[in-house]
């Protein structure tokens, strides 16, 4: 303790005071508030889907509850509410699937001719329904 010099202590506390200041913070900060909605659009017919996967694991693409196929890849609105596919899924269509993409501007991921958004459930999503 005696080769302590003063400006180590100075920086101890300077330290320190930060740490404080910062768990402070992240403490009392806003949190985001975070969609429990995960929005989906069907690349070959526009359709928009909305689905609350409540902690499910969804696999992209997911299974279209209409067709069978797995043409659902995430979606989102734009600043204009527009709704355009994820970057990623975007980059995904262009490379594998831009033959499939009739509902979406393949340059852009704007969705051209999107419905009414249908509301889904997670089981939804792994067998088609009978009814079309």
């Amino acid at each position: 303790m005696q080769n302590v010099r003063p400006w180590q202590v100075v920086l101890f506390v300077v330290a320190a005071v930060a740490i404080v200041f910062s768990v402070a913070r992240g403490l009392l900060a806003d949190r985001p508030e975070l969609s429990h909605q995960l929005y989906l659009v069907d690349i070959r017919t526009g359709e928009m889907f909305s689905i609350d996967p409540s902690g499910k694991s969804i696999p992209v693409p997911a299974r279209s509850p209409v067709s069978g196929e797995r043409d659902l890849y995430p979606a989102a609105r734009d600043e204009s509410g527009e709704w355009i596919l994820d970057f990623r899924a975007l980059n995904q269509v262009q490379a594998d699937r831009a033959e499939a993409a009739e509902a979406i501007d393949i340059n852009s991921g704007r969705v051209l001719d999107a419905g009414k958004v249908k509301r889904i459930r997670p089981r939804d999503l792994i067998k088609p329904s009978s009814a079309g």
